[in-house]
Formats: structure tokens, C-alpha cells, sequence
């Protein structure tokens, strides 16, 4: 899904996000939800829904789930790099100094009171 035919690549990212937020808005303003389904969807005429639907959603899909995956791949990189010489120093510290491994508890408790969203204690 790339360079033509309709692909959604990162050529694309610069979207005209307006049409969006001008629906968004405007169903704001109204203050209705008219042309919207019980369940929250648009309503269509089914004989206005092309054959080929199906094929559309699919590709529309398709991008934003690679993107999630790269995105988890790339965090996951990310947090390996920061946490293996973290480890690597508690590790060094606690041969060098000879502490036990209450210190991983402790040091797990403070670094979470100092950094709450980052969760380092084991609850």
C-alpha cells in the first residue's frame, strides 16, 4: 500500500484532516444525532453500498493496523533500551556493594513514588 492506487502510506499523513472535524462539528451544532443508526453508525440505503465495500474497509484497515504494530514494535524497542542498562547498573551496584535483592524492591518504590506513570514496583 504504498505510492499509488489509493494506498493510505505516510504521504497521506498530511490528509485533509478538515472534513473530518467539519462532520464532527457540525453534528456538534446540531446537537442530533440524525443519520446516525441506534448503534451509532450511518445509515445507508443498503442498495447504495457497493459491491466492493467489504474490499474498502478491509483496506482501510489494513494500514492503521500496521502502523499499531510498528508502534508497539517501536515502544518495545524503546523500552528495552532503556530498561537493559538499567538493569545492567542495579545489577553492577548490588555485586559492587554487595547489597541483596531487597534493594530491587526499594529502589522499585521510590522510582515509582518519583515517576508514578511509569509503574516500576511490583504490586
Amino acid at each position: 500500500m504504498g505510492g499509488g492506487g489509493g494506498g493510505f502510506g505516510r504521504e497521506d499523513a498530511a490528509f485533509d484532516g478538515e472534513v473530518g472535524e467539519a462532520i464532527c462539528r457540525e453534528s456538534q451544532v446540531r446537537g442530533d444525532d440524525s443519520g446516525k443508526s441506534a448503534e451509532g453508525g450511518f445509515l445507508a440505503d443498503s442498495s447504495s453500498i457497493a459491491e466492493d465495500y467489504h474490499d474498502f474497509l478491509r483496506e482501510l484497515k489494513e494500514p492503521i493496523v500496521q502502523y499499531q504494530v510498528r508502534a508497539v514494535l517501536s515502544v518495545n524497542c524503546e523500552l528495552v533500551l532503556l530498561y537493559w542498562p538499567i538493569g545492567r547498573n542495579i545489577l553492577n551496584r548490588q555485586q559492587q556493594r554487595g547489597w541483596g535483592a531487597k534493594v530491587i524492591d526499594n529502589l522499585g518504590v521510590d522510582l515509582e513514588t518519583a515517576l508514578p506513570e511509569m509503574m516500576f514496583a511490583d504490586d
